[in-house]
Parts: C-alpha cells; sequence; structure tokens
C-alpha cells in the first residue's frame, strides 16, 4: 500500500512537511502545492524555494504544476527537472474560481481538447514522469466521460482521482459511484483522494476499492496526525499527546524563525489549528473553524502560547 500526502495550497508547505515527517509516520510520498507555470521566470520565487532538495526532510516529494501556456509549461517542468526530480504531478482539481475560470485546474475538465495539448507539451518533453491530479468533472461528472479516453493515450504514471466535481468545492459528499466509474475507465493506476478523516472511514473504502492500493490524505492527516500510521499498521502511538506537543513545539519554533511578526506567526498557527483541533475535540467544519477558542483569540505569541499550555495540560486524548 502507497499513502500519499496531499497537497494543500497554502499549508503543507515545506515547513508543515519536514516538521509533520519529523514526528508522524505513514505517508510514502508527497505532493507539493502547485507551481503556476507562470513562475518558470521567476526563478527564485517562494514555489521553487520550497521544492529545493536540500530544504526537504523525511519522504520524497513530488512537485505540482498548474497549466499555462507552452512555453511556460516547458520552462517550468525544466526548472523542477534541474532541481534534480523526474516525476512532476499536472494539477487539473483546483476547484477555486480563480484557477478555474482561467482554464486551469478544475477548469480543464470539461476541455478535453485543451487537456490534449497539454499533455503533448509535457509527455514530449521526455525527461520525467507524469502523473495527474483530477476531479470527477467541472459541474458534472459527465465530464470525464470525454475526458478519461484522452488520458488513457498518455504514458501517466497514475491519475489522482477526487470523486468530487469542481463547482463542489470541498462541499457535499464525495460521489463514491462516480469513482467507481472513473476507475472502470481508467487505463493507468488509480489513486482515491477524498473525505479521509478516519479509520473506519478507510477501512470502508478499502472494502468497496478493493484494487485500489494507493490512497491520498491531506485534510484528514492534519486533523489527525496519527491516522497514516493508524492505516498502515492497524494501531496508534500510545503517547499521542507528546508527540503532538513536540509537533507544534518544532512547527511553531520553524515558522518563528522564518515568518516576518508576530502576525504572520499567528495567522499560520492558527490555520494549523483549525485542522489540529479535531484531535482535541472541536469538531468545526473540515476545511476550518475547529481551533480552540482560546488560541482563536490570542492577539500575542504569549497569550497564544499561554492558551496552546493550557490545552495541552487539560487534555487527555484517547485512541
Amino acid at each position: 500500500m502507497t499513502l500519499y500526502l496531499a497537497p494543500l495550497h497554502g499549508v503543507t508547505n515545506k515547513t508543515v512537511r519536514n516538521e509533520w515527517f519529523s514526528h508522524f509516520t505513514g505517508f510514502d510520498r508527497a505532493i507539493a502545492p502547485f507551481i503556476p507555470a507562470a513562475a518558470a521566470s521567476r526563478p527564485e520565487a517562494k514555489h521553487f524555494r520550497d521544492i529545493a532538495p536540500d530544504a526537504q526532510s523525511g519522504v520524497p516529494v513530488e512537485p505540482q504544476i498548474l497549466a499555462g501556456s507552452r512555453d511556460a509549461l516547458l520552462e517550468c517542468a525544466a526548472r523542477i527537472v534541474e532541481l534534480g526530480y523526474d516525476e512532476i504531478n499536472l494539477n487539473m482539481g483546483c476547484p477555486y474560481s480563480m484557477v478555474a475560470k482561467k482554464g486551469r485546474g478544475s477548469g480543464l475538465l470539461a476541455d478535453p481538447s485543451a487537456v490534449r495539448s497539454i499533455l503533448d507539451v509535457l509527455c514530449s518533453a521526455g525527461t520525467f514522469k507524469l502523473s495527474v491530479k483530477i476531479r470527477l468533472g467541472l459541474e458534472d461528472k459527465r465530464d470525464m466521460r470525454a475526458l478519461f479516453p484522452v488520458l488513457n493515450d498518455y504514458p501517466l504514471s497514475r491519475v489522482i482521482v477526487h470523486p468530487r466535481v469542481g463547482k463542489q468545492m470541498y462541499r457535499g459528499t464525495v460521489d463514491l459511484d462516480g469513482f467507481a466509474e472513473a476507475l472502470e475507465l481508467c487505463a493507468h493506476e488509480t489513486v482515491y483522494n477524498g473525505d479521509i478523516f478516519d479509520y473506519e472511514r478507510f477501512l470502508s473504502l478499502r472494502s468497496r476499492f478493493p484494487s485500489i492500493d494507493s490512497w491520498m490524505i491531506g485534510r484528514g492527516a492534519l486533523m489527525d496526525p496519527f491516522l497514516p500510521e493508524q492505516i498502515k499498521t492497524g494501531s496508534r502511538p500510545k503517547d499521542e499527546l507528546a508527540k503532538l506537543r513536540a509537533y507544534h513545539e518544532g512547527l511553531y519554533a520553524r515558522y518563528r524563525r522564518d515568518l516576518y511578526g508576530p502576525g504572520h506567526l499567528l495567522d499560520k498557527m492558527k490555520e494549523i489549528w483549525s485542522y489540529l483541533g479535531h484531535s482535541f475535540g472541536y469538531s468545526g467544519a473540515p476545511r476550518g473553524g475547529a481551533a480552540p477558542p482560546g488560541i482563536l483569540k490570542a492577539k500575542t505569541p504569549e497569550a497564544y502560547l499561554a492558551a496552546v499550555e493550557a490545552l495541552f495540560a487539560g487534555t487527555k486524548i484517547d485512541p
């Protein structure tokens, strides 16, 4: 079984990835958040710093790119290869309107001819393997019925499928019947991605899709960092609270070193807690709102650290 850490734009950057992999186990590979192809003209841009080989630790990282013009795609891919990577993921799933309306991310899913043009460019480069990350469609899952014949014409290493359509964003439930249809249509190795928030959910999905041996988890691993280990081994560590404390301390230290000013530091840490709060019983929406109130209300690093300490001191986590 192979487990992938999903790319969460603005969240699973090298800081979070490196600290996560220093304290938790289970993932075999990570997909980095996308690099816009247009960023290739700025080789020192933060997108490339995030995938710098000497800044990675823990597990192999696969860069992801967001479509652009032919020249921008080739230049971006070339820069990634120059950094030593031999595999790139193409983002065809980002649901945000600012991306989709430009014909990128999930905006590609209803335009098979555009997908073919992009794959012609990337697959003709011949210097790296290519995988793609998709949804079932832009507005309707029928999009995939025209898309998969195109994908099947190219030597893709894998196809990662999130069983929602773009217009859903992350609302509603995943369409498992739609994923089953995608699995039938896809000629490549298929990776399941979407709403794996607990071990029971994973077992249910594995039972329904026994041919799937590769899984991608994003929000679920940030909400419960022990979930990938539990999926791999069937068990969880006994010292969960101590591990979570060490993870927080390491992440806080990294961000305090790298970010400018206490405001940026607090914003980043509160974003982390909007996921991690689930481990402490704060069951807000999966994409946020679960951070403990004391942490959310903190206006200074001192108040923030006091709120975090109070949370750890008064919490017992049951496996």
